[in-house]
């Protein structure tokens, strides 16, 4: 192995003495002697000028020893590099998120990581699912944060939680005409009828995101044809503008109690029961899962399931107190029913 015999060409160079290095390298002179006889005969020249008192390095020796000296330099430092990766204190983790994934889950998620981990560097990708799935695929990151149904089956997926998928209605829309909506909330959702969103005024997410996708399902099972008045890359875009009546919109769960109550719209559900989607992570079919990729997805879950207010749903005492005082209250959607 030349790692061997670089240390022992080196210990020879150092005490100048084939005897003591033997000794040193606790190893007899007899085996030391041959060993660097076997290189310079590998190498086809001497390294060692053994005639002199004490040994003495050839011009070639001297070269030897120098590159020699330093390949064990960066032997022993990927050594610890190596070592300092398994022990998590080094390395780059690459995620690929959807910018409204982004916005509700990284700023809980990444501090709480890189407090634990802050020798890893993030390498952060913003697309949309079908980028992102293309970019797992590719090896350009490590894991993806995207919704399900996933559209490759070239990755696997790791279940992070699970949501309602909701219509957020204005409470002026006359697809509430003669319904009961004082009870609502999320554990109460009103249903409409799929055929009634023919024509119906509807903001749709741009193709490639996770509601994009849910909405094509939803148009193609039920054969329904929505008006499409604006798409939109935001899903929070899209769920404000369904409180102001611009039109109906399909939004997740965590949106709905991340704008409770500023934003009040009429949660309601075009399935019974209501559909439920997985937040998965994803990564390449057949490729291990790095360590720091591990970490960040235990953090992950630890935020989605543990006491963060963000991720708190409100209570229907809640959603009925704040639906009766909403027309007094001082919030976005009271605001936007007395101006609009």
């Amino acid at each position: 192995m030349w790692y061997t015999k670089y240390e022992y060409i080196i210990k020879v160079a150092e005490t100048k003495n084939i005897s003591q290095a033997a000794k040193e390298l606790f190893i007899s002179q007899p085996a030391l002697t041959k060993y660097i006889n076997n290189i310079e005969q590998e190498l086809g020249i001497k390294l060692f000028n053994r005639k002199t008192i004490p040994v003495t390095l050839t011009y070639a020796g001297e070269r030897f020893v120098r590159k020699a000296e330093h390949i064990m330099e960066m032997q022993t430092s990927l050594e610890r590099e190596m070592q300092e990766l398994c022990e998590m204190k080094k390395g780059r983790l690459s995620i690929g998120v959807s910018a409204s994934r982004g916005e509700y889950w990284l700023p809980l998620m990444l501090p709480m990581f890189k407090k634990k981990h802050p020798g890893i560097e993030i390498k952060l990708m913003e697309n949309t699912y079908d980028y992102l799935e293309e970019y797992i695929e590719k090896e350009y990151i490590d894991i993806a944060l995207i919704t399900a149904p996933v559209q490759t089956d070239n990755v696997e997926k790791v279940v992070l939680s699970e949501e309602k998928i909701l219509l957020a209605v204005s409470e002026k829309s006359k697809l509430l005409e003669g319904l009961d909506i004082s009870e609502n909330c999320l554990d109460d959702l009103i249903y409409i009828e799929p055929e009634k969103l023919n024509g119906e005024d509807m903001i749709s997410l741009l193709p490639g995101l996770g509601m994009a996708r849910y909405q094509q399902r939803i148009v193609q099972e039920y054969n329904v044809k929505p008006n499409t008045i604006l798409e939109t890359s935001n899903v929070d875009t899209a769920f404000c503008l369904a409180c102001a009546n611009m039109g109906v919109a399909f939004v997740p769960e965590t949106c709905v109690v991340e704008k409770f109550p500023e934003w009040l719209p009429v949660l309601c559900t075009v399935e019974r029961p209501a559909i439920t989607r997985s937040s998965v992570a994803i990564y390449k079919k057949g490729r291990s899962l790095s360590s720091a990729a591990k970490a960040f997805l235990d953090i992950a879950k630890e935020v989605l399931h543990g006491d963060c207010p963000v991720f708190k749903k409100p209570t229907k005492e809640e959603y009925i107190r704040a639906r009766k005082s909403m027309k007094e209250a001082d919030t976005i959607t009271a605001w936007l029913d007395r101006t609009i």
